[in-house]
């Protein structure tokens, strides 16, 4: 037997106050012989008998109802028969080592830190003859390697020093993972004593809802929540460019995502650095429970590659998530290829024809500024085959009817590796072509177009157009027109329009069709995402026959956040998490020259170089990737000496920024019924630590979980023995030796 607080058993001592209670009313009386007491001696001998009697049973109930008391408050442990015994036991150790667990409490003693004291303790009483072998919720494994795997080890004293110099990781947990492989350890049927031990603290991110990978036979398996994922915690969520690419010279704003998980209003410190230089330092306000959006204006003077690093510094227990680190690909300029539908078949030029195109021209040309960061070039369908889409970023279809199919194999090529495409359609339209090639679900990744295209809805000679009722102000088109710019959008009234039917796509806004739609709502705007690019379709094109959305203040910023958001469908920031594989693109070098990876924390490791197309991809695998920060690719020069990659605009980062998964940062604790539900042939038992009355002494409780491997608590069996006790005492008193006795013992002192 273990006792889980052994220093509750102090409230046994409470058993000695009936036992003094008892022994001070003991009353000593002076015996006097008579001789007419001789009839009556027979009688009273027996009353004195039983009335002892009774005293001493109720003495007895009450002094171990003390002791039960205190033994149930103690937490005792039993074994059960057959488990436990020494140098028959297999445990298996779920060591949770994600971001979380990096959490410190008041004594500077993080989460993680107990785990691992906790499973060497366990590793250290196991005896000679047992085995054990430890997974961590991020996939390191201790114990015996294998070619099928891991498999148990008995030399538990290497292994013990092996958990002791574990460090916690930056990354995600999956115990789902870990729960795989311990059911590989489990796998054959044994007659040695088995058990599973996980130590965590159950964060909800890191338990799938589905149902655990489990042996085929059962095993006990203690689960030891030590303490509940903190929410003394502030965490830097999420960076985004509000124009969704970045242009040098151009104005853009960075939109910051703090998250405060404290339940009280805090006040910390943010800051910026761009380039190794401090950009920005001001305080900020966050309100308790509650994410916070703090708008940084920033302009980039140069074109290249640019590093971020924000950080809002709260005294929180896990400043790991504090920091995000981020690049941005600027751009020289924007290019926009406009592809003009009218343009066959005349030689009008655009500046004389009132079309679609020659609207969306002068808006584009407008947005470009004092600048001129932004170019436009106009072509006819028939030219699109002698244009290079590499050097361009956005596509935009006006009023083209169809393309031959080399023509649009190119588009899914350009809108796949990260281009943006908008289409607007116009009259000349072939629908059979945009429905059964541009959104041929036979096409790759389902065809380009996020939705169908249908009949014209036209509204000559009703009393009133279509206007624009929905808008998605959260989508980066839109987000400059919340708020009080709202009523702009409200003002859009449109005359005729093509009905749409969105496939797996997201309608970012919407007309009123009347009765004529299912649910009044008509699609206006409508947005898909293709391989690493984006499609935009819109139902009408901005022609005053159409609409009154040309004729708007409302259409130059719409038609620049479109453009600009759609060129930052392949650039813009870029983060990756810790963990994860990093892939760092790069052309013009020998796929047979070593590539190397500068880390943060300065040591050089060699990638793994594979060709994907025509180009040559550079690897680090992710339990390489261990630390956020930024992650510099290397590429040796002629002579055989490290040189840094040199980033333009036309090729990919050379320079990637590494974060600490976000999801790690919420204190959300594990259901532990839906624990029990889920966890199939692993006969759970749970330990929490951080409950009131919980175990708080980690060397007993880690001689429950080997000494007592597949124990089970009997403090409630204490608990209900205890009353039972109490219930008995009046029964005893007052009906067993109640009355009657009384009568008896009174008859016999009038006798007397």
């Amino acid at each position: 037997m273990t006792l889980l607080s052994p220093l509750a058993l102090l409230f046994a001592l409470a058993a000695a106050v009936p036992l003094l209670l008892h022994l001070y009313q003991r009353r000593q009386r002076t015996v006097i012989e008579f001789s007419t007491n001789r009839f009556f001696t027979q009688a009273i001998t027996r009353t004195q008998r039983r009335l002892r009697l009774r005293r001493l049973l109720l003495l007895m109930l009450r002094m171990a109802t003390c002791v039960l008391l205190a033994l149930a408050l103690a937490r005792p442990i039993l074994n059960r028969a057959g488990l436990g015994r020494a140098g028959t036991r297999d445990v298996a150790i779920l060591l949770d080592d994600s971001l979380s667990m990096q959490a410190a409490d008041d004594a500077h003693r993080t989460h993680f830190e107990r785990a691992r004291d906790l499973a060497t303790d366990v590793l250290h009483q196991l005896s000679s003859g047992d085995q054990a072998a430890v997974i961590t919720f991020t996939g390191r494994t201790l114990g015996t390697p294998t070619p099928a795997g891991l498999a148990w080890t008995d030399d538990l004293p290497k292994l013990a020093g092996d958990v002791a110099a574990l460090t916690p990781t930056s990354a995600a947990g999956d115990a789902h993972a870990a729960l795989a492989r311990a059911a590989e350890l489990f796998k054959d049927a044994s007659a040695r004593e088995r058990h599973l031990l996980v130590l965590s603290d159950l964060q909800e991110t890191d338990w799938r809802q589905s149902d655990w990978p489990s042996p085929p036979h059962r095993v006990a398996a203690s689960i030891v929540r030590l303490t509940p994922p903190t929410a003394d915690n502030v965490a830097a969520d999420e960076l985004v460019l509000s124009q969704g690419t970045a242009v040098a010279g151009q104005p853009n704003l960075l939109r910051v995502r703090l998250v405060n998980y404290r339940p009280q209003t805090t006040s910390a410190e943010l800051s910026l650095r761009v380039d190794d230089q401090e950009y920005l330092r001001r305080p900020v306000e966050l309100p308790g429970g509650s994410p916070h959006t703090e708008r940084i204006p920033l302009t980039f003077a140069t074109p290249g590659e640019h590093r971020l690093k924000l950080t809002v510094d709260a005294h929180d227990a896990l400043p790991a998530d504090d920091t995000l680190f981020a690049t941005v690909n600027v751009s020289p300029e924007l290019t926009v290829l406009l592809v003009d539908g009218q343009a066959h078949g005349t030689s009008e030029p655009v500046a004389t024809r009132r079309s679609a195109t020659l609207y969306l021209r002068a808006a584009l040309r407008a947005g470009g500024g004092e600048a001129d960061t932004l170019r436009v070039h106009v072509i006819a369908p028939t030219d699109l085959p002698g244009v290079a889409l590499d050097a361009q970023r956005v596509v935009i279809l006006s009023d083209v009817p169809e393309l031959s199919l080399p023509q649009v194999e190119r588009l899914e090529q350009f809108v796949q590796a990260g281009g943006g495409l908008a289409v607007f359609p116009g009259e000349k339209l072939d629908r059979s072509f945009y429905n059964d090639v541009l959104a041929g679900v036979s096409r790759p990744l389902g065809g380009l177009l996020p939705a169908t295209v249908g009949d014209v809805l036209d509204t000559a000679g009703a009393e009133r157009s279509l206007s624009l009722v929905a808008a998605d102000v959260a989508h980066p088109v839109l987000q400059r027109f919340s708020g009080t710019l709202r009523s702009a959008l409200a003002g859009i009234n449109v005359y005729r329009a093509y009905t749409l039917t969105p496939r797996d796509a997201w309608v970012v806004a919407a007309l009123d069709g009347g009765p004529s739609t299912t649910d009044g709502l008509l699609p206006f705007i409508v947005e898909r995402s293709y391989g690493r690019g984006k499609v935009v379709l819109l139902a009408a094109p901005p022609d005053p026959r159409w609409t009154n959305l040309p004729l708007r203040r409302v259409f130059l910023p719409l038609i620049n956040r479109l453009a600009s958001y759609l060129a930052g469908s392949g650039t813009g920031i870029a983060t990756h998490a810790v963990g994860e594989d990093l892939v760092l693109l790069r052309g013009g070098w020998n796929v047979d020259q070593p590539v190397y990876v500068l880390r943060p924390d300065g040591v050089r490791l060699r990638a793994a170089v594979n060709v994907v197309g025509a180009e040559p991809v550079a690897l680090l695998p992710a339990e390489a990737v261990t630390q956020p920060g930024f992650y510099q690719l290397e590429v040796p020069a002629s002579d055989g000496s490290p040189r840094q990659t040199q980033q333009n605009s036309t090729t990919a980062s050379s320079v990637l920024a590494v974060n600490v998964p976000r999801r790690e940062s919420i204190p959300r604790t594990l259901d532990l019924s839906d624990a029990r539900r889920l966890a199939g042939n692993w006969r759970v038992e749970v330990t929490d630590t951080a409950a009131p009355g919980g175990a708080t002494n980690e060397q007993s409780l880690a001689a429950l979980l080997t000494g007592g491997a597949g124990g089970h608590g009997v403090w409630d069996t204490l608990l209900w023995a205890a009353l039972l006790f109490v219930l008995l005492e009046p029964l005893i008193a007052n009906r067993v030796f109640g009355p009657r006795a009384e009568r008896a013992e009174k008859r016999g002192r009038q006798a007397a």
